[in-house]
């Protein structure tokens, strides 16, 4: 049997993915010529190649191999059962996501009880630090799932009960990963991106899994020859929406991925691997101006930093929008208030040092190496940071020519 195992963090940026070299990415069988009438097409389809095929290799642009990329899903009757802390509170939100997602899918639901002994799919409500303690230390929740030639067999999906607005954001995401959809992408408005923190189903989440689930497709079969099948689906869906008097829903950003080594720049810093684990790229408010978002941790995730290269009118802009973007990630565990600033020649620098989940982290928004650009971000370890240290630290970043920007 094949096994496939994945940890399908809510809150991590690379739960599920090693350390990349820079290998032969999928090949964009999806870059389908956009119309006036059907802009969305394209991203559609690049979001179900990414999710349902590419697992995480396609983000990392790893090498891939094209019999490894089977459409997979469930065949059997999901028997569920529910163990760990559960409230009747909680249990009743779990069955009517889990009762929506069957209204989607088609998927034959059978409920075994609490603590059953006979199911294929478990769901565990765990404190957010026992489920750090099993994944890692910034991840809220994950799914691993068991498959063979496509054919899911069994799921389990570990969800925090302790903290309502985490289980809120997981929940969707986790069942996602469950029925079938391997691997993130961030080309669309989803929960299942990270991205664009979202915790429930978006419109094209909803076609994603009406997609996944036709009868139209096998599973099991290999993406070249689903794809033709898949083109016709997705452009069905697309019509059905621009058919109507309703509005298309909200696209959002797209982010696309880039090679690790040509990010478009370094960090160096004591423990900082030399090539990130992770690197996206968006256009910024839908202009032409690119911004690039990297994260870097060794295996052990110690330490770690999220840094974005962007554009932008001055450094408080910049404070502004990392704020927002800590504001997700600690949950409210840790504030910004009375950042400090700092100038070193034609450095400037605002931050804030904070603890989070047992760490470190300085936050941050510092200048770039040319005019109008900034970095900004996060920088978490467990041996301490004090201010004075701060600006030699963030001295490591420094920026180099950009790669062409694209899909």
């Amino acid at each position: 049997m094949r096994l496939l195992t994945c940890l399908a963090a809510g809150l991590t940026l690379a739960a599920c993915v090693n350390n990349p070299t820079r290998l032969k990415a999928l090949d964009h069988t999806y870059n389908l010529t956009e119309t006036a009438n059907n802009p969305a097409f394209s991203r559609l389809a690049a979001f179900f190649d990414e999710a349902a095929f590419g697992h995480d290799d396609v983000l990392m642009r790893s090498e891939v191999k094209s019999y490894d990329r089977v459409l997979t899903r469930w065949d059997l009757p999901l028997r569920i059962t529910i163990g760990g802390v559960v409230s009747k509170t909680v249990e009743k939100k779990v069955r009517e996501r889990l009762e929506y997602f069957q209204s989607l899918t088609g998927v034959r639901l059978v409920w075994e009880g609490r603590d059953a002994k006979r199911y294929n799919v478990k769901i565990v409500l765990s404190a957010t630090n026992g489920i750090r303690q099993r994944a890692s230390h910034d991840t809220a929740c994950f799914a691993n799932t068991r498959q063979s030639s496509g054919r899911i067999t069994s799921a389990t999906i570990f969800l925090p009960y302790d903290r309502e607005r985490l289980l809120n954001d997981c929940l969707d995401h986790e069942l996602m990963h469950a029925f079938g959809f391997g691997g993130h992408s961030h080309r669309m408005n989803s929960a299942l991106s990270y991205m664009h923190n979202l915790g429930r189903l978006t419109a094209w989440d909803e076609i994603m899994l009406r997609t996944l689930y036709s009868p139209a497709l096998k599973t099991g079969i290999h993406r070249q020859d689903a794809w033709p099948v898949l083109q016709s689906l997705l452009s069905d869906e697309i019509n059905r929406l621009t058919a109507g008097s309703a509005p298309m829903p909200d696209l959002g950003p797209e982010y696309w991925a880039v090679f690790a080594d040509e990010t478009p720049f370094t960090y160096k810093a004591k423990g900082i691997p030399a090539l990130p684990r992770l690197v996206l790229s968006t256009r910024a408010d839908n202009s032409e101006q690119v911004q690039t978002r990297a994260t870097f941790a060794p295996a052990d995730g110690n330490p770690r930093a999220e840094v974005t290269l962007a554009s932008g009118d001055s450094l408080k802009e910049q404070w502004s929008e990392v704020s927002k973007r800590w504001r997700h990630i600690a949950r409210g565990v840790s504030t910004l208030d009375s950042p400090q600033e700092r100038t070193t020649g034609d450095t400037s620098l605002i931050f804030k040092i904070v603890r989070s989940y047992g760490r470190d982290c300085v936050v941050f928004a510092r200048s770039g190496n040319s005019a109008g650009r900034f970095f900004r971000g996060y920088h978490c370890e467990r041996d301490g940071l004090s201010a004075d240290k701060v600006p030699d630290l963030l001295s490591g970043l420094r920026e180099r020519p950009a790669p062409t920007a694209g899909s």
